[in-house]
């Protein structure tokens, strides 16, 4: 923020947009760089420092938390009649 607004400050005219697009780009271009020469900022793999492969692969219940409840919902209406059912299954 604090470059873009030196470019506003500095820059005039019909350039203003061209020097703010070059900013943008020129700082996309530096964070893509240093994730890509260096590790991400936040590390989110499995096998990153400090994290075990063989506890990240237990499963919810090996782990003793709830897993995930999937359910899923089908409205079926009747043509003749008009009637809605809705079924639940979990």
């Amino acid at each position: 923020m604090l470059i873009a607004e030196m470019i506003r400050r500095r820059v005039g005219g019909r350039w203003r947009e061209y020097a703010m697009a070059g900013g943008v780009l020129l700082l996309a271009v530096g964070f893509q760089n240093a994730t890509l020469r260096h590790l991400p900022l936040k590390d989110y793999r499995p096998y990153a420092v400090g994290q075990s492969i063989v506890d990240n692969r237990k499963t919810a219940d090996e782990l003793g938390v709830a897993g995930p409840v999937y359910a899923t919902e089908y409205a079926y209406r009747n043509v003749v009649s008009g009637a809605d059912t809705i079924v639940l299954s979990s």
